[in-house]
């Protein structure tokens, strides 16, 4: 009896051994398992990732029938496998949609196939699909938690002068929208304007966003100036230089803080720091490649512009849907005729439309979210939420480049 009982301990010494090293150091791993429900089968392929503090899942689903579908969660179940319990599937007129429910049972979102394109609410929304409210009437029904964030958006709004902003913006985010000699600082309750020009500057090419820092180079001043505004703190303060700076100029990137340009006219690269309020000329050029901060020939940075590499694109993904991909949070994003595509994890070969909308333009990703501007409108869009009205400005239709940018606390 006492060897059993040893025995039963040491196994569950092991046990708690091996959750902690699956909690604590295995930060990706795949899991394949299969869930039966009444009406089919699906072959699920789970793939699991811990990135910067952030728990991120993502599986392919296939079906007996073969068909395929993508989906991805980001959470905290404690770092483990096999976290789909069940599928809830609906399918009539041509719409397919299943919505996978979780260990904690959870729906946190869904994904539809419709004429043969993966898609989500939104877009089918968008589209006027009424099917897709038959599928929710029916998660409704079941003894499952649904979120259902999307149904349910604030419409209050705040006006300060041509600007309206909507109260259930996120405490955390802030927005910088350019205004020709002046930048609009938004969160959810509060616009102030900074004046930083005398003239005004149509074609903003010349600011770019650090941190909580909004940096603008001063053509007042001949460029040999840059006004640096607090975003969440407000104010405004200028660093100078002695050298003469061209206008000439375009940003490098951002890398730990430092903000760095280039003069190509002068053949020379800047570094500022914004927390500091300092400028200098770099005797040895830097370039970003995506792991690490190297030095490079100004002649490289000056005949083509090099930007920082933020995020490593593989190159299947820029052969099969082009350069202007955007990553965050496990995802790869990218834009084509007001379309916007969502490529979960490593499944290259499925896209999942997101939203489309006329005249979309500076799309951008920052920690899950997606940020954009149509019309006079600014947007923001992630799975949980869905698409989500954030500011409207009618220059915002005129204003076309460079216009807006956000920070998240």
């Amino acid at each position: 009896m006492k060897k059993v009982f040893g025995t039963l301990v040491a196994l569950l010494i092991f046990l708690l051994i091996y959750q902690l090293i699956i909690t604590f150091f295995i930060n990706k791993r795949d899991y394949n398992y299969s869930i039966v429900t009444d009406n089919n089968e699906y072959m699920i392929k789970e793939n699991y990732e811990r990135s910067n503090h952030t728990n991120m899942y993502s599986f392919l689903i296939t079906d007996k029938q073969k068909n395929n579908f993508v989906y991805s969660y980001k959470g905290d179940l404690n770092r483990q496998s096999k976290i789909l319990k069940d599928i809830v599937s609906y399918n009539s007129n041509g719409l397919y949609c299943i919505a996978p429910v979780l260990k904690n049972d959870n729906i946190e979102s869904i994904v539809c196939n419709y004429n043969n394109q993966l898609m989500t609410y939104n877009y089918l929304k968008q589209i006027g699909n009424i099917d897709i409210d038959n599928f929710i009437d029916k998660l409704q029904t079941l003894n499952y938690k649904v979120n259902l964030e999307y149904k349910n958006m604030n419409d209050a709004k705040t006006t300060y002068q041509n600007i309206s902003y909507y109260n259930d913006i996120d405490p955390n985010l802030y927005f910088t929208i350019w205004n020709y000699r002046s930048v609009y600082l938004i969160n959810n309750n509060n616009v102030t304007e900074e004046f930083l020009l005398d003239n005004d500057l149509y074609e903003n090419n010349y600011s770019i966003v650090c941190g909580e820092h909004f940096i603008i180079a001063n053509p007042d001043d001949k460029y040999d100036s840059f006004s640096i505004v607090n975003i969440k703190e407000k104010g405004q303060d200028k660093i100078e230089t002695e050298d003469d700076i061209s206008s000439n100029i375009y940003y490098n990137g951002v890398y730990k803080g430092n903000v760095y340009l280039t003069d190509i006219t002068n053949k020379k690269q800047y570094v500022i720091n914004p927390t500091k309020e300092t400028i200098e000329s770099l005797d040895k050029p830097k370039y970003y490649n995506g792991k690490k901060l190297v030095d490079i020939d100004i002649n490289e940075l000056v005949a083509n512009k090099k930007y920082f590499i933020t995020d490593i694109i593989p190159d299947e993904l820029i052969n099969k849907y082009g350069n202007n991909i955007l990553y965050t949070e496990n995802n790869y994003y990218y834009q084509e005729n007001g379309n916007v595509y969502k490529i979960v994890g490593e499944n290259y070969d499925y896209k999942v439309l997101l939203f489309s909308f006329n005249n979309l333009k500076e799309l951008k990703a920052l920690n899950g979210n997606l940020y954009f501007i149509s019309n006079d409108t600014v947007y923001m869009y992630n799975d949980k939420i869905g698409l989500k009205k954030l500011i409207e400005d009618r220059e915002l239709i005129y204003n076309y480049k460079n216009i807006f940018d956000v920070y998240e606390k």
